[in-house]
Formats: structure tokens, sequence, C-alpha cells
């Protein structure tokens, strides 16, 4: 009876994902095939470079086309080169430190031809017209080694369309060869059709620090010779090289001189795209990476303008991030294919604001504000909920009545939904930030307090049921609240940008087993139990289902963790026959997701299915790969500061203790006994996330807090 009761819930979740398809968020594809595609490469650009006075025609044309964030990620550091490859690969990718050392073919240097010094590195004998670039080999041999992306795959592609590259300026500084833009259109040879890319698109200017500004007439009139090519990358230089020597110069004159860059490359832009721009043209501005001078510090999100025939204005969002305004490297691939071949779907798509900029201004800021504070906002709660926890400890031994217990753990307990709600509020500064959420925190904890004397209510309960309600609503309503809380994952990071991350995921499943037992441990009937079932299913069908949550580790933590708990608080122990029961409904669960995901328009599917059709692509290699990636991803995380390692030593400790417990844990147990099959949850739940999640450390360390504070209410009923 009881192993037909989970079965046939596995089996009722299974048949509930099933019969609800994922909405289709997908727009219609670009239909018309663009006649060019023109690229304008302006490095280290941020957001705050656009204005309606200094640079006009970018203005105009943000108005005119899509604005968004492209977040800077490859498979390296945030380097030109490694965006450049990235691109190129349409995946994370790597350059080389010799990456932008590119020539056009006919150049002599050291008195040789340079395509024959490409020759015979890569057995590739290029075009006079050609471009080349000379590390290509280095440059793939960097990325097999990492299991990145394949630079080239844009050009390769493009070729295959019988369509013409080119690329057009360069970064030259000095003795420096700095000509990044051709590792965007190479092909997989490295190899993009043609181009001007020597120093005679430099200005030398008298008494100038720097004798390599572009000369923008000059520059023109380079585009003007390769304007028979399908696609043409021009590659502004003069704001890396600004960048260059900041040293050089004080704080007023650096920006009077960013001005004057940013003014000219703006009518250079406006000159070439109505010289050389028809209706049917697409053109891209981008900023491969960001600048290190930018007017807000960690600011790695830097502007990407897109404007294609009769699409409309608005900000431009990506189906890989589901975050309006935030677009990837990697997504650029193929919309530029897009452009030229509609069969290929455009990752990217436009979504109506009234005012696309300031919107981008305000997510810019939040998103470089936590990302930068994520750490000390945290670290300074967390030791404040720490010597809170302390202090309910001793207290607790000092005989403290239940009244002040209950609202110690109450304060506890509202710091995730305190920092859930902190989004809220447009602060920006760190101190200020943690001073708000610790007022917060008491804030909610006194509305708790008094709620639960007029509900008549555990007021543990109900902060549990607050947070539970909170997390399910965000989800259900993208409401984005858990995306733009602090104690959340972290846009610029680039580990995921929706759905349910590791961090709320332990607080959910936490919150949920604690309120579970806390529920049975005041009164026990069959009715409850069946309450606490379907609470259960709820809070698994959210961090399952690729609309809502989408956390695949999350999901088998979840139908492992909860499915254990609930045969746990109806029967006395737990057999193999259970175990295997709940595997078996975890495997179901997660085939019908993987079978809803895999069926999805692909640029809706997430990393599940991303994955399955790697596999079945590549086989067992691609398995293998996976696995490794997971491994090192989870060492990595793990061995930061050696605190997850002490978090790790100590479950394992806490494991041996609640399993294997003395004379006053085994007391407790025969006392209050669902309050102790709450505790064993919540340690299979932290056991399984830190096993089937890539930073379940993370999901484990917030558990503890459900642990901590269920353990502490436990003792305190057994004391009283």
């Amino acid at each position: 009876m009881k192993k037909t009761l989970i079965i046939t819930l596995y089996l009722l979740l299974a048949c509930f994902l099933l019969g609800v398809n994922p909405e289709v968020l997908a727009a219609d594809n670009n239909k018309k095939t663009a006649d060019k595609v023109i690229i304008f490469m302006i490095d280290n650009l941020s957001l705050n470079d656009i204005t309606s006075q200094n640079t006009p025609y970018l203005w105009s044309l943000q108005e005119q086309g899509g604005v968004g964030l492209l977040n800077t990620i490859t498979g390296g550091e945030r380097t030109i080169k490694n965006a450049c490859a990235t691109i190129s690969a349409g995946n994370l990718a790597v350059g080389s430190n010799s990456a932008s050392l590119n020539y056009q073919a006919d150049t002599i240097v050291n008195n040789e031809k340079i395509a024959e010094v490409f020759f015979r590195k890569t057995g590739v004998l290029p075009n006079q017209d050609n471009v080349v670039v000379t590390n290509i080999e280095v440059i793939h041999k960097n990325n097999l080694q990492r299991r990145l992306g394949n630079p080239g795959r844009l050009g390769d592609s493009l070729h295959s369309l019988g369509l013409s590259t080119a690329v057009v300026g360069n970064t030259d500084r000095f003795d420096i060869i700095d000509r990044p833009g051709a590792l965007v259109l190479m092909d997989s040879k490295g190899i993009v059709d043609k181009g001007v890319i020597e120093k005679q698109t430099g200005n030398v200017e008298t008494n100038s620090k720097n004798p390599y500004w572009t000369d923008y007439a000059l520059l023109v009139d380079q585009v003007k010779s390769v304007q028979d090519c399908d696609i043409i990358l021009i590659e502004y230089g003069d704001l890396t090289r600004l960048e260059a020597m900041y040293s050089l110069f004080s704080t007023s004159v650096y920006n009077k001189e960013r001005k004057r860059i940013l003014s000219l490359i703006d009518s250079s832009i406006k000159d070439i795209d109505e010289k050389f721009s028809t209706d049917n043209t697409c053109r891209y501005i981008i900023s491969p990476s960001p600048s290190r001078n930018s007017y807000i510090p960690n600011a790695l999100l830097t502007p990407v303008i897109i404007i294609k025939p009769n699409n409309d204005n608005g900000v431009l969002t990506s189906y890989s991030t589901r975050r309006d305004g935030i677009v990837l490297l990697t997504s650029l691939t193929n919309s530029i294919l897009n452009c030229f071949n509609p069969l290929v779907k455009d990752p990217i798509y436009i979504t109506h604001y009234d005012k696309p900029y300031d919107y981008l201004k305000e997510l810019n800021k939040r998103a470089a504000f936590s990302y930068a504070n994520q750490k000390t906002i945290l670290t300074l709660l967390i030791g404040g909920l720490l010597l809170l926890m302390l202090y309910t400890v001793i207290a607790l031994f000092k005989n403290t009545n239940h009244l002040t217990i209950s609202k110690l753990l109450s304060l506890i307990l509202s710091l995730p939904l305190a920092l859930l709600i902190m989004p809220i509020f447009p602060i920006f500064n760190p101190y200020l930030f943690t001073f708000t959420a610790i007022i917060l925190c008491g804030l909610i904890s006194l509305i708790v307090t008094i709620l639960s004397r007029v509900l008549n209510i555990n007021s543990i309960m109900l902060m549990l049921i607050l947070t539970i309600f909170t997390i399910s609503i965000d989800l259900v309503l993208g409401l984005d609240l858990i995306a733009r809380s602090i104690m959340s994952y972290q846009i610029i990071s680039g580990a995921r940008y929706y759905g349910l991350g590791n961090e709320y995921m332990g607080i959910f499943i936490g919150a949920t087993i604690s309120l579970a037992a806390l529920y049975l441990h005041e009164k026990f009937s069959l009715k409850r139990l069946i309450n606490v079932m379907i609470l259960f299913a709820i809070v698994v069908i959210l961090i399952a289902y690729p609309l809502f949550g989408i956390n695949v580790g999350g999901t088998i933590t979840a139908c492992i963790a909860l499915g254990l708990t609930l045969i746990s608080l109806y029967k006395n122990r737990l057999d193999y026959k259970d175990i295997i029961s709940v595997i078996v409904g975890t495997i179901l669960v997660i085939s019908v997701i993987a079978l809803l995901d895999v069926n999805q328009p692909s640029e809706l599917q997430s990393h599940l299915a991303k994955n399955i059709n790697i596999i079945a692509d590549q086989g067992i290699g691609a398995i293998i790969a996976i696995i490794v990636r997971k491994l090192e991803m989870h060492l990595e995380i793990i061995s930061y500061k050696y605190l997850g390692w002490i978090l790790i030593a100590t479950l394992v400790g806490i494991t041996l203790l609640i399993y294997k417990p003395n004379k006053f844990l085994i007391n407790m147990k025969k006392s209050y006994n669902y309050l102790y099959k709450g505790l064993e949850g919540i340690i299979i739940a932290a056991i399984i996330a830190i096993v089937f999640n890539d930073s379940g450390i993370t999901a484990a360390a917030t558990l503890s807090i459900y642990f901590t504070c269920l353990l502490i209410y436990t003792i305190f009923s057994s004391k009283n």
C-alpha cells in the first residue's frame, strides 16, 4: 500500500508534466534574406558611452533597432581575443597569446611573405587577397585541450552558403600588432576572404602619444574596397589604444579624449552606414570585451545594438538567457547566420520597452552592484546569522521561554525571505543594503509574530509558509525576485540566468521539509499526511518544470529527498524497496522533463536537452567530457578557500551523528519522531544536492540554515 502510494504519486507527477506543454516563446524568424551584414566592432565601449549628445548616430540606431547588454563571458578571461574566438565558435572558446597577430596574406615580414609562413604552419596556401590568422593551429589546440568550442565555425558556415567575408581596421599601437577582428570572421583554416588591416588605417599625428590613431576618412575608403563582400567587420581600435595609455592621462584629460574618440567613431559609423547599407542590410554594433576604466566598477556587460530589416525597436533578449536585455557572445553567431539563412533560427529577439536605454542602465547598475558586492554583503549577513544562532543556542541552555526561542528562530529564517524581497529597493551601497536587509528581517519577523498570534499558528511554521509561497509565486509568475536576489546566481558570472538557482533550491527544499515536520509534529493524521504529499508534489513540479524552476539537479534532489522523507514520515523505518521506489520515481520524473525539454524548439531548450543532443551526436566521448567538466566544477567550488571541505566534513559528522545517534538523540527521536525525520530529510537533501548539482555545496549551505533551526527547535522541545 505504502509503496503503491509513492509510485502513484510519481506517476501523477509525470502525467501532469506531460500534460502541460511549455509555451513556445520563440519569435518569428526573419524570413527575408539580407543583402549584407556590417559589424561595427568597438571594443571597450560601455553603455554610458552612448548618449544623444556625444554619439547621436549610435543613439538613433539604438532607438531604431534592438539594444541590449552583452555578457562577455568566454572560455577563459574576458579578453578581446577570447571574446572574438567565442563569437567565431558559437560556443565558449579561447584564443591564444598571439591570436591577434594577424596579417594580410601579401604582407612581407622579415623578408618573407606571410602567405608562405602561413602555408608552412598549416599546409594551406592562402590567396593574396586573404587575411590570415597566423596562430590558428595554437587556437584550435587550446580549445581542444580545454574541451571548448571550435573557432572558425561562423566563417565555415558563411563559406558553405557561398558568402564572402572581409575585415577592415586594427588596434595596432607602437610596435604591437593587435588585429583581433579577423578572429570573428575567419573560417576553421584561419582565413578571411578579404581585408585591409595593415598600418595604413592609422593616422600619424604630430606630438601624439600614440601615432596609430585611426584615420577615419581612409577607413571609409578601405571599406569601399571590400564592399562587394557579403559580411564586413569594421574594427575601431581607438578606445583600446586610449585604454592602453590610461596611466599617462589625468582623469579629466582621459574623459575628454574618450569623448573625442567616441564622437569620431560615431561620425564614421554614420558615414559608412549611409554609404554602404541598404534597407535590407543587417547591422551589428558590438563591444566584445569590457572597459577596464568603465564609469561603473565591475560593469562587465557591454552594449550591443542590432538592426535588422522589418524588426521593431526594443530590448534585445536571448533564448539562452531568457532575461530581457541580456545577450551572450555565443548567441551572435547564429543571429548573424540567420541574416542570410532563415533556416538558422535567430537566438536573439526583441522585447518591447517604452524606454529601452533607461531599463538597460538600471539592469547594468544592479548587475554590477550584485556581482561586485555579493561576497561582502553575504559575509556580513551570514556572520550576523551565525552570531544569532550562537545566541539562540545559549538562550536554549539557559531555559529561555518558548516564545523567545520561536522569535529568534523566526528572525533567523527571515533572512532568505528578506533577501528575496530586497531587489524591490533601489539601493546600491553595500553597507546601506546590508543595514536595510537587517531591518527588513526584523520587520518580517515582527509581522510574522503578530500574525501567528492572530491566526493561532506556530510563528516558525508561518515564516516557512511565507518563504515557500513567495518562491512559488516568483517561479510561476516570473517576477524575477530570485534572479535579482543578492543571494542568488549573478548575471555576470554566467552560470545561470533564469529559473531556480541552487541557493534558493536549498531554501525551497529545506523550508518544505521543515514545514512538513512541524506540521505533522503538531498533530499527525492521514489528512495532514496527504496535505504534505500534495505540498511535496507542487514543490517538485515548480523545481522541475521547464518554464518554472528548470533545475535538473534540484529536481533529483527534491524527488529523492522529499520522496524518502515522505515515506519515513509514514513509516518508522526505510527499507531497500522504499529506496528503489524513490529512485525509479525520480528517473521517471527526470525522463519526462527530458522528453519535454528535447521536444521544445532548440532555442528554448535548457542545458539538459542540449547535453542530450550532444551525447546523441558525439556518443560516449561527450558523456565522459560532461562528467569531467562537472567534477572539475565541483572541485573548484568546494575548494574555494577550503570552506567547501569544512562544510562537507561537518555534513559527514552530522550525518553520522543523526544516523548513529547517542542516547540523548535516541530519546529525542522517540519523543519527537517527526521533527527527527525532518532533520534526516534535510541531511539527505544536502547529500544529494552536493552529488547531483554543479554548485551543490551552495544548496547544502542554505539547507544547513533549516537543519540548524529545526535541530534547535527539536532540542528545545525535548528539554521542555
